[in-house]
């Protein structure tokens, strides 16, 4: 007698009106609404210093997700950053620092205890977005052998939380297995060689490792700000992007490494502030997608992430 697989049932969830805009709006645009992220996602975007992470985790919530996140805590090392965030079109906005594991396991638990009140009550739970870059993550990280919540946080975000999880890194090794076999986009920006090999050799999938470091230097020489995107929501057909709105197809009457971009428009653009100003030099460029950005949607002096949730949910 065969088995007859069957799915898990789920909690009822309400449709996400707001990510039905955003598809939409990318219909209007000729871009394929296919590409844009699932949400909530985990995201681990790996790159040696200055290679772009935090200015992808800024271009995420500024052109690809405008006005569609509830809360969105950023732990960012630069406060000359502070401004840009706060800056952003999302409806709540906190920025910090420093970490503190109590502060932020207290607004994770209430969290929780919110978004599960909201889905006993049939409304749709908060869009929660949580973003650490390099240097707030690491300090982050236990030393004690016990994972903090920060580690942890990605292991649950998208089924109790409803939490869009974007985590930077400069090395491989500074996110445990658990934590990387839950990530959804592993996004990989220029990187030192001895982890490049490390990075090709757990998401090379069809692919051999000196397979995907050819398409890693073929994808890096095109310019300074290039990066690539491994999904793994994707087919394997599909599972390599050039930027977030490329797929990376290989011919197969061409050596394995050819690259061969299947749209050159056909997802919103991921660019950072830095990269704003800059003129475009390639005719096939993506345009970026320009949203206006208000300014003082957030207080000067936004509260502690422990004081986020000290209530009911908003």
């Amino acid at each position: 007698m065969a088995l007859k697989i069957e799915g898990i049932p789920q909690r009822e969830t309400l449709g996400d009106v707001k990510r039905d805009a955003l598809m939409a709006a990318m219909v209007k645009k000729g871009e394929d609404p296919s590409l844009l992220p699932i949400t909530p996602a985990t995201v681990i975007a790996y790159g040696r210093i200055g290679g772009g992470k935090s200015s992808i985790m800024y271009s995420w919530l500024k052109n690809m997700f405008p006005r569609y996140y509830d809360e969105v805590l950023i732990f960012c090392g630069s406060s000359d950053s502070k401004k840009a965030f706060e800056g952003l079109p999302q409806k709540r906005i906190v920025f910090m620092t420093e970490y503190d594991n109590e502060a932020f396991t207290h607004y994770i638990d209430k969290l929780k205890e919110d978004q599960i009140e909201r889905m006993e009550k049939k409304e749709r739970p908060l869009n929660i977005f949580i973003g650490f870059d390099d240097v707030v993550f690491a300090e982050a990280m236990s030393s004690k052998g016990k994972p903090t919540m920060a580690e942890r946080v990605i292991l649950i975000c998208r089924h109790e939380l409803n939490a869009t999880v974007f985590i930077c890194v400069q090395h491989s090794k500074q996110v445990n297995a658990a934590m990387r076999n839950n990530t959804l986009y592993n996004v990989i920006l220029p990187l030192q060689k001895n982890d490049l090999v490390k990075v090709a050799e757990e998401h090379a999938g069809h692919l051999s490792t000196e397979e995907f470091c050819r398409m890693y230097y073929n994808i890096m020489a095109k310019g300074k700000h290039e990066f690539i995107v491994v999904d793994y929501k994707a087919p394997e057909a599909r599972r390599f992007r050039h930027g977030f709105d490329k797929i990376i197809t290989f011919g197969t009457d061409e050596p394995a490494a050819a690259v061969k971009e299947l749209a050159e428009t056909r997802g919103p653009s991921v660019r950072g502030p830095s990269d704003a100003a800059k003129p475009e030099t390639d005719a096939k460029k993506p345009e970026c997608s320009k949203a206006p950005c208000p300014g003082g949607a957030a207080p000067k002096d936004p509260p502690k992430v422990s004081s986020v949730r000290k209530g009911g949910s908003e």
